[in-house]
């Protein structure tokens, strides 16, 4: 897109796999260089188990009230 040249055709899970990287790359400064960052992964579960268990637990206390 910055070249006014159109996108290469990259198969969908190939095209995922670099979003993914893209967004869970971070820069140390210390390294002076990027590196992949797993912990985001780790906070997305953790998150999505919160919400989700959250969710079942005031969908079945809705089911049990009379």
């Amino acid at each position: 897109l910055l070249l006014g040249q159109p996108l290469p055709q990259v198969p969908f899970l190939e095209r995922v796999t670099r979003r993914l990287r893209l967004v869970c790359t971070t820069y140390d400064p210390r390294q002076n260089r990027y590196r992949f960052d797993y912990s985001i992964f780790i906070e997305t579960f953790i998150g999505a188990s919160i919400l989700i268990g959250g969710g079942l637990f005031l969908i079945r206390g809705r089911r049990r009230q009379p």
